[in-house]
């Protein structure tokens, strides 16, 4: 029996997919089973799985009719029927880098359910790296209810056995509500669950809404395949945290963290549960809320006060905390406008307090 299960749905992703299973086939933990949920796939894509699981009979395919959604209840089907002890995610369309299974197991030496960082790449855009402390007080609740600190399905994994111990497994969202924060808020509404988290990222995640959904199944397979070799190359500074952009995640993470709690950055920090370091230094695993470390460069810290700032301004009227936001948004217009822009984008009263900020 394998010691870890890795679920992959899959749709219409057939080309995208090679690239997805390359990525699994080359991970350093080789003690896995692959199962690719097909979800009213076409016939395509079940022969190239049939002929990937001749070859390597660790990658197994289910097929079912198009369920609800994303077919999300399939994925509850294999799991109670699986024996594995670990359940990992990865999307037809997202990369792992090879350490990514060996991270996710020191996630849950000492705990039920585990996040760790994510690498976001926008199309167009620089790598985003988004993290957030999912064991702390602030995020628990932020999660039970759905709020999306560091949303991800590639960069979660849990016990089988804590799985097994909730009310309700995956089950299709509410329209138009994520799938991956429906079912993360099962496990953060249950009781006694210990939840671990690293700043780490071994996952490459490649959206496919907005410049990449007109792409076709070969095209996209070709944006992968370009960042297959990258992902594991340590020199490659494209994909390198320490030059990745955190302010949309900070926004998001200091905009459901309750920030009016804190009165300065640091403050605001430590209520995240955060610790900063400096750069390169190793990433710890932080369980039920005990500080986690995140290795920042000087632009990092830049944009992380940036973000304090905005949302700081945006959720209080404490006297000074406007004049501050406009100090540091006029010697730091670019970081200031697009903190703005992330405020806008979020639910109310975010939007409108965006505006006001803007005309400061």
């Amino acid at each position: 029996m394998a010691k870890t299960l890795i679920l992959c749905p899959t749709h219409d992703h057939a080309d995208a997919l090679l690239m997805s299973i390359s990525a699994v086939r080359a991970q350093s933990v080789t003690d896995w089973r692959m199962v690719v949920i097909c979800d009213g796939a076409p016939a395509r894509t079940v022969e190239i799985l049939q002929a990937i699981g001749d070859d390597d009979p660790r990658v197994e395919h289910r097929v079912f009719p198009k369920g609800e959604r994303y077919g999300e209840a399939y994925r509850d089907i294999v799991i109670r029927e699986a024996g594995e002890e670990i359940v990992c995610h990865l999307s037809d369309d997202d990369l792992w880098r090879t350490g990514h299974l060996a991270a996710m197991h020191r996630l849950l030496e000492e705990a039920d359910w585990g996040r760790q960082g994510v690498m976001w790449l926008p199309a167009g855009d620089d790598v985003r790296w988004r993290f957030a402390n999912a064991g702390t007080a602030v995020s628990r609740r932020a999660a039970a209810a759905m709020r999306p600190l560091a949303p991800g399905l590639n960069n979660v994994a849990y016990r089988r056995e804590a799985y097994l111990r909730l009310a309700e497994g995956w089950t299709p969202a509410p329209e138009p509500g994520p799938s991956d924060l429906f079912m993360w808020a099962k496990f953060f509404q249950a009781e006694g669950m210990r939840i671990a988290s690293s700043a780490e990222a071994t996952v490459l995640r490649m959206p496919s809404r907005g410049k990449r959904s007109h792409l076709t199944p070969t095209e996209r397979a070709a944006v992968l395949g370009g960042w297959l070799p990258a992902i594991n190359d340590p020199a490659s500074e494209a994909l390198s945290l320490g030059q990745a952009d955190i302010l949309r995640g900070l926004v998001t993470l200091f905009a459901y963290s309750e920030l009016e709690h804190a009165g300065t950055f640091d403050a605001a920090i430590e209520h995240c549960g955060l610790r900063l370091v400096e750069p390169g230094a190793p990433f710890n695993v932080a369980v039920d809320g005990a500080p986690l470390d995140v290795p920042m460069s000087r632009r990092q810290r830049r944009q992380a006060r940036c973000a304090f700032l905005a949302v700081k301004a945006a959720v209080t009227d404490i006297d000074g905390v406007d004049r501050r936001w406009r100090d540091f948004a006029a010697e730091n217009p670019k970081f200031a406008r697009r903190a703005l822009r992330d405020l806008s984008v979020l639910p109310p009263p975010f939007p409108d307090q965006a505006r006001r900020l803007a005309t400061l």
